[in-house]
């Protein structure tokens, strides 16, 4: 089997405060991630808390037969 690893870098001209809150909680997800415009009648799904560990998202595609979490 061969294995292989994939890294990448950015650098983010901004306070980590304001990136922080961005990811933190996957209820702001929407206004950033390219994918948001894929399928904009994607159904979403949050659960457990608000933002931080445990935080999940769940999403379905309807154009085409998927689901995630």
């Amino acid at each position: 089997m061969t294995t292989y690893e994939v890294q990448r870098e950015a650098v983010i001209h901004a306070d980590i405060e304001r990136v922080h809150a961005l990811i933190d909680s996957f209820h702001n997800w929407s206004s950033w991630s390219p994918w948001e415009d894929v399928d904009p009648t994607m159904r979403r799904e949050h659960s457990g808390p608000q933002a931080g560990p445990g935080a999940h998202y769940a999403w379905g595609a309807t154009a085409k037969p998927a689901r995630a979490r």
